[in-house]
């Protein structure tokens, strides 16, 4: 029997959720005594989901019952959550637990091959290392290494946000590996022009309450969706700001550009606009809109996002 505790992210819920499931085995004694039973071996375990009551979470029905047992005998995988107290039914400030129990659980419990998420963890690019370093014999080429710490770099915006003690450990690693920072930094450079954009963005940008910077680019450069990306970045370096936004227009589409320190959740206010992407960094596409009615419609999300918060 194995049991793994997990804190799901849900796109539904818009936060992270804690989830244990139990997967019987058929390699313990107990499963071995009863092999008439084991009708499962190379099929997908039956799914029961567990339902805790007010004031419990998804660790009570391991902790107060035999359900470990019972999902032994019986060969089904057992799923049980965290509901926080909200009756397991759809509220009106999004926290939808109806949708997130009936559909999206059910799918990704189903769809799920491996999961290794640690929410910790600074980067995917950290994670990567993390395994290589348990594997022997294995031995990374210079410009290997170059690659993953650069992922670590870019997701850590350069060992400012999620960075922990494993962040620098797994870059450790990398430079035994070979790394050469100088070639990773190079990796990173714009020419004189795109690094022209960039200033014109920043130079144009307009603050919003104090913490969110807005710029909106009306030039056009071939690699539009990067400069706008970069500027975003740029823009959080201003004192205050917690949040940053850059629009810019590419084959006749608004291309938004959204990123945040933390405080404020940029993927929440595009996803709005049909956009998606992560708290810290986000980014949306609107087609058939004006530059300037789209601007007004994220400005729109952006007070509405004030006044919840």
């Amino acid at each position: 029997m194995a049991r793994m505790t997990c804190n799901f992210i849900s796109y539904t819920l818009r936060r992270a959720v804690d989830i244990t499931v139990i997967i019987p085995s058929v390699t313990i004694p107990e499963s071995l005594m009863n092999k008439e039973n084991l009708t499962h071996k190379h099929e997908p375990f039956p799914v029961l989901y567990l339902l805790h009551g007010y004031g419990n979470n998804h660790a009570t029905w391991t902790g107060y019952s035999n359900v470990e047992l019972y999902a032994e005998e019986r060969q089904i995988a057992v799923v049980m959550l965290s509901a926080e107290n909200k009756f397991y039914a759809d509220h009106k400030n999004d926290d939808n637990y109806f949708k997130f129990v009936a559909e999206e659980l059910p799918e990704f419990i189903e769809n799920t091959i491996l999961t290794y998420h640690e929410v910790y963890a600074s980067s995917t690019s950290e994670l990567v290392t993390e395994l290589l370093m348990c594997l022997e014999d294995v031995k990374l080429e210079a410009r290997e290494a170059e690659a993953i710490f650069s992922g670590i770099v870019i997701d850590t915006k350069n060992f400012t946000f999620k960075t922990g003690v494993r962040t620098f450990e797994a870059s450790a690693y990398l430079k035994k590996s070979g790394l050469d920072i100088t070639e990773v930094k190079h990796l990173f450079q714009n020419d004189f022009e795109t690094y022209m954009a960039k200033v014109n963005i920043v130079k144009n940008a307009e603050i919003i309450d104090d913490k969110i910077a807005m710029s909106v680019c009306t030039e056009e450069h071939d690699n539009m969706s990067v400069i706008a990306a970069q500027a975003a970045d740029e823009l959080l370096s201003i004192t205050g700001v917690l949040a940053s936004f850059v629009l810019c227009e590419s084959d006749n589409v608004i291309m938004i550009s959204g990123r945040s320190l933390g405080d404020i959740n940029v993927q929440a206010i595009l996803e709005k606009l049909g956009g998606g992407g992560h708290i810290t960094f986000a980014g949306a596409q609107l087609a058939g809109v004006t530059m300037e009615e789209a601007k007004e419609k994220l400005l729109s999300i952006i007070e509405e996002y004030s006044i919840k918060d």
